[in-house]
């Protein structure tokens, strides 16, 4: 009898043990599944917009080379100011007009050839005390040298949005300079696509500058910041930036959501960086809820199964007792007739 009880304890303690291992095994399958999928999704997500906004940004960098390559020709020509001023409006007409392609947000520029006249598209012009020696677009056009250059994002109060401007110093054939030659383009279409990316319904986009401030992110007032001072979720995916990894995948806490979440980052060829971040409960809950029901399934096969255990093992008991109780009342008999 001791016996059958310490082999139906042994009987029960394995099937309670292999349906955990069975639960346990088959949640880790399907979570590591779940995260191979996540980061897939994710890293095509980050792709395709990756490509979209690299698209957005060689088209206006194309038509400013061509732009400024027609006045500087105009200079060498001895076109006057306001020929390149006809220009300049007359493109710029067009260009807003159309319907594909980058967004315009004007061609302007500075020309020391004419004694240090700016020139707008829109024939916008500057206060009395406008410098533009001193703006940004034409700092970067002296740091380029003669090549294309792009300003960080910044505010236009003009156009009230955010934009960058594409700048290109000219020089004539001596290599005297002629001018700084810009033009602005508006990050709206851009915005747009990194406020359509999600993988789950709470996840977002964010897109950074090379110096890494903010370009597109859910919250507006943060825009323009710069990634180091904003969370402590910013600044580590600005500390794998720094290091020059082009795609990462991060665990932080969302400053935007506050909950627990992962981040996939790729790099531009630019220099900007593009993340895509998704609340980890969010995205896990479908697996939350399929334990939660495997669990008890589980449970029930596994308590069903240890029922019909006890029973058998207590009608092979009662089985065994009849038998014995046979035995003992077969030997009886024996005894008896022997002593008859």
């Amino acid at each position: 009898m001791k016996i059958s009880r310490k082999t139906l304890f042994w009987q029960l303690l394995f099937v309670t043990l292999a349906f955990v291992l069975m639960f346990v095994s088959g949640s880790m399958y399907v979570r590591n599944m779940l995260r191979n999928h996540l980061s897939k999704e994710a890293e095509d997500l980050l792709t395709q917009t990756k490509l979209k906004i690299e698209s957005e940004l060689v088209e206006p960098q194309t038509a400013l080379t061509v732009i400024s390559s027609t006045i500087r020709e105009m200079i060498q020509q001895n076109a006057s100011r306001e020929a390149v001023q006809q220009y300049m409006t007359t493109l710029g007409g067009k260009m807003r007009d159309k319907r594909s392609g980058f967004q315009f947000g004007g061609i302007y520029g500075y020309f020391e050839v004419y004694e240090g006249v700016f020139l707008h598209s829109e024939g916008w012009e500057a206060a009395e005390d406008f410098n533009p020696i001193v703006r940004p677009w034409y700092q970067a056009a002296l740091e380029a040298g003669d090549e294309i250059a792009v300003t960080p994002i910044y505010l236009s109060v003009r156009q009230n949005d955010y934009l960058v401007t594409y700048v290109h110093r000219i020089y004539d054939i001596s290599g005297h300079p002629l001018g700084v030659v810009c033009l602005d383009v508006p990050l709206d279409r851009i915005r747009n696509y990194v406020a359509s990316m999600h993988v789950s319904k709470s996840g977002y986009g964010i897109l950074l500058s090379r110096m890494l401030d903010i370009i597109a992110y859910p919250m507006p007032d943060e825009i323009g910041k710069n990634a180091h001072i904003i969370s402590p979720g910013f600044s580590m995916i600005a500390a794998e930036l720094d290091k020059g990894n082009d795609f990462f995948e991060l665990e932080l806490e969302s400053h935007f959501s506050g909950q627990l979440s992962v981040s996939f980052t790729i790099r531009l060829d630019n220099g900007w960086a593009l993340t895509v971040v998704t609340p980890k409960a969010e995205y896990y809950k479908e697996l939350r809820d399929m334990m939660v029901i495997t669990g008890i399934m589980f449970a029930f096969i596994c308590v069903a199964l240890m029922i019909i255990l006890i029973r058998i093992d207590h009608a092979k008991s009662n089985a065994d007792e009849q038998i014995r109780q046979k035995t003992a009342l077969l030997a009886d008999i024996e005894k008896l007739r022997e002593a008859d």
